[in-house]
């Protein structure tokens, strides 16, 4: 029984399945006796944990997509940094501040860490 729905599951879109897959998660709340009259390979089936493309997942895309940009931003952000703490001894505060783009606190703690 189960292999025939696994391979209708298959055969669906990603959307069609996980709406499929949430009603059939609803129904066996709602019955639960129809664990009764499933096989007992069913049941051993059913114990097995329930896989899930992560490469297939939203969420999980959007959570990949959110730390890359982060870390984009972090990169971006440390070389600016860099920049600032190597023009330290020839410019002021606020030209490193205009030139580098990060504001004149962080340069005057750059300033106060680095000389």
């Amino acid at each position: 029984m189960l292999q025939k729905l696994s391979k209708k599951l298959n055969t669906l879109s990603e959307k069609r399945k996980e709406d499929y897959v949430r009603k059939l998660l609803f129904l066996f709340r709602l019955r639960p006796n129809l664990y009764d009259i499933i096989t007992k390979e069913t049941k051993e089936e059913l114990s097995m944990p329930f896989v899930i493309d992560k490469f297939k997942d939203p969420f999980y895309k959007e959570g990949i997509e959110k730390g890359i940009e982060k870390g984009k931003l972090e990169g971006r952000l440390e070389e600016q940094r860099a920049i600032a703490i190597s023009l330290l001894d020839i410019l002021d505060d606020k030209t490193i501040s205009q030139k580098v783009g990060l504001n004149i606190k962080e340069v005057k703690k750059l300033r106060e860490k680095h000389l």
